[in-house]
């Protein structure tokens, strides 16, 4: 079993710790040795979310086709290389709709990492 870090708190004060195993049952053996006056509550049991993984299921044929050649001019560089003027002159479309784009991208993908 393992934790995953950092260790956070809400905002009536309790901790917020997420731990991580290979099956339930190894969570539950953990809580079991848990001491009698601490207050545990589980709030989420499911797939932990690995590192890297692919995220392409998650977009249309074109925000893959938009986040490519952001990628590509270096949008998402710090500093960034590249504006939504850049990207829409290479996809030849409006920098409303690279917005558009870009907005709903960001959205899925954090919506995805962060549930």
């Amino acid at each position: 079993m393992f934790f995953s870090f950092p260790i956070g708190s809400t905002s009536d004060g309790r901790l917020s710790v997420e731990m991580l195993g290979e099956t339930n049952d190894v969570l539950r053996e953990a809580l079991a040795d848990v001491p009698p006056e601490l207050d545990v509550t589980i709030e989420r049991i499911g797939p932990y979310p690995e590192a890297g993984r692919d995220i392409s299921g998650l977009l249309t044929d074109r925000q893959r086709e938009v986040l490519d050649v952001a990628l590509s001019l270096g949008y998402y560089d710090v500093p960034r290389q590249a504006t939504h003027r850049d990207i829409a002159e290479r996809l030849d479309c409006s920098v409303a709709t690279v917005g558009e784009h870009l907005q709903k991208i960001e959205s899925r993908v954090f919506k995805h990492v962060r549930p």
